[in-house]
């Protein structure tokens, strides 16, 4: 018998509840489909148990949110893909308005270059069809120790100082055109533009 779908109603009662050890019912259920559906592999028993509590730190972890087992409310305000915490609201905030503002970028990109750094500017995109790319979201991207996650839009801004770096985008899911995750990029001075192109890995 399949089983019957979580209403709206339901669905908000689930995530405004705090679930953790010991904790049992539909949403306990619905949590573990929800981590199934972000890579978890959980029996939907509605049991909180050490499968559960594990795959729920795993996910924190992930999303750098604190890593204490227990779905509370910045927990299942990311796996329903709302902006929860106060600091990253505000940093993605920061990151849109710099996107939308070309001078407030050249600003920061100066900021930048009198602290002797290098602004890269990452867009990582994927082909969907012949003629048809999408932006990358939550892709990885490191340059050297910089790390950043590509924004809805696909970009992500990383500062290094000038000097040759190994990079790498890597992302669940996809893989570089070139079939190696990793690759050389030597920066001076200034700003560097780079578009990197995924593709999708065929299950």
């Amino acid at each position: 018998m399949a089983k019957k779908k979580a209403s709206p109603s339901d669905v908000k009662k689930y995530t405004s509840s705090v679930l953790k050890s010991g904790s049992k019912g539909p949403a306990v259920g619905y949590l573990q489909e929800q981590l199934n559906q972000n890579g978890a592999k959980l029996s939907i028993d509605e049991d909180y148990g050490s499968n559960t509590k594990n795959a729920v730190k795993a996910y924190q972890k992930k999303q750098k949110l604190t890593t204490d087992g227990i779905a509370g409310k910045n927990t299942w305000g990311a796996l329903s893909g709302k902006k929860n915490a106060t600091a990253d609201k505000a940093k993605r905030k920061k990151d849109e308005d710099d996107q939308r503002d070309p001078k407030q970028r050249d600003e920061k990109e100066a900021d930048a270059r009198s602290a002797g750094q290098c602004t890269i500017n990452v867009r990582v995109i994927c082909r969907t069809s012949r003629r048809g790319m999408r932006p990358v979201q939550g892709a990885n991207v490191k340059i050297g120790k910089a790390k950043k996650r590509t924004r809805t839009n696909g970009n992500a801004s990383l500062q290094v100082r000038p000097g040759r770096y190994k990079a790498e985008v890597t992302k669940r899911g996809y893989r570089l055109d070139s079939d190696n995750k990793g690759f050389d990029i030597r920066v001076s001075r200034g700003s560097l533009d780079v578009c990197i192109e995924m593709v999708a890995d065929r299950k």
